[in-house]
């Protein structure tokens, strides 16, 4: 319409704030039939383009200068560098879409806890569904979610078994509120594994490349190990409510040596995470090298504290304990060094 002189400038951008907030329809359409999160997403989008549309009128009564044209169509004729009036009117729209995003964005969380207010969820005990069935019609797609499943499956176990291990010597008061949801986080690693195993299950019935087919396996196995790390986690909780029992603190050389072997794991942990969707040959060696020195840690330790123990510089009371967390670390290394191995074929599919 510009083009063919039926419109001018001002007109062009009336018609783009118009069309903007006239759009979104489409998303509210699409959101009658759907739960309402879906509804509140559909909301926001109205909401987040009224709010520019908004904004962006606001200029139109703001001069710079003694100019009479407001700062907005400054700006745009500032940018289209005496173009056409199509090109002005197509700078107007990039120029109020990019604004008015830069504008919102901090504004992103008021925006959400609005449409919250306006559409609450009333359901208790709402669930997240992170496996899309109907993405197995694209195999791609859903060995992708999957992978991203598993790695908040593996982040989930390693934050119950870094609060485990704070629960000893760094329980803070943070710490201990987190401990308090361990059953919870407990539930809903079974919960993935379950997901996992039967999403991966109903996809092998699908057609695959040999490569998807081969990375199955691999993910189930995964899957298997890192429910396995939020296993120890009871175990590990059980030692230390054990010495604590006893009213006898453990040694400093002790303490120093668990610190040394959280540090080791939790750093195999993230390259472990990170693996699985950016595969590296000098990460895996990373990976090999943490698992192998903590076998060799763990074994020094216990024999350091058998000598202890045998020099009377240690209680037989707490040393069965002590030589138990050993064990649980050097599990845990395990299971992270089987995902690491597998993280190449894994990886590929991300």
């Amino acid at each position: 319409m510009g083009a063919s002189g039926l419109i001018d400038l001002y007109t062009g951008v009336a018609l783009i704030l118009g069309s903007n907030i006239g759009t979104t329809i489409t998303a509210q359409i699409a959101a009658i039939p759907a739960n309402r999160i879906a509804k509140q997403a559909a909301l926001a989008h109205t909401l987040f383009n009224v709010f520019g549309v908004l904004v962006c009128a606001g200029t139109f009564w703001i001069h710079l200068g003694d100019s009479d044209i407001p700062v907005f169509f400054q700006l745009v004729e500032r940018l289209s560098v005496g173009g056409s009036l199509p090109r002005k009117i197509a700078n107007a729209h990039t120029i109020f879409n990019v604004c008015t995003t830069l504008i919102l964005v901090p504004f992103v969380p008021l925006l959400a806890h609005l449409c919250e207010k306006i559409i609450p969820v009333r359901v208790a005990g709402l669930k997240y569904q992170y496996l899309e069935p109907h993405l197995l019609n694209a195999p791609a797609i859903a060995l992708s979610q999957t992978i991203s499943t598993l790695r908040r499956m593996l982040t989930n176990a390693w934050v119950m078994i870094d609060c485990a291990i704070n629960t000893y010597s760094h329980n803070t008061p943070e710490n201990q509120k987190l401990a308090g949801d361990l059953d919870a986080r407990e539930d809903e690693i079974d919960a993935l594994q379950g997901e996992i195993t039967d999403y991966l299950s109903r996809l092998m019935q699908r057609k695959l490349l040999p490569a998807q087919a081969d990375a199955i396996p691999l993910l189930i196995h995964c899957t298997n190990d890192t429910e396995r790390i939020g296993d120890h986690t009871a175990i590990i909780l059980e030692q230390f409510h054990q010495i604590k029992q006893t009213g006898i603190e453990l040694s400093d050389i002790a303490k120093q040596e668990i610190e040394e072997l959280h540090r080791l794991l939790a750093r195999q942990v993230e390259i472990a995470n990170t693996l699985l969707i950016k595969y590296s040959p000098e990460g895996y060696t990373q990976a090999r090298e943490l698992e192998e020195k903590i076998n060799t840690l763990t074994e020094s330790f216990e024999t350091n504290h058998l000598k202890r123990l045998q020099g009377g510089k240690c209680l037989p009371v707490i040393g069965v304990f002590y030589i138990q967390l050993l064990a649980e670390f050097r599990k845990i290394s395990r299971h992270l060094a089987n995902i690491a191995d597998r993280s190449q074929e894994i990886a590929a599919l991300a």
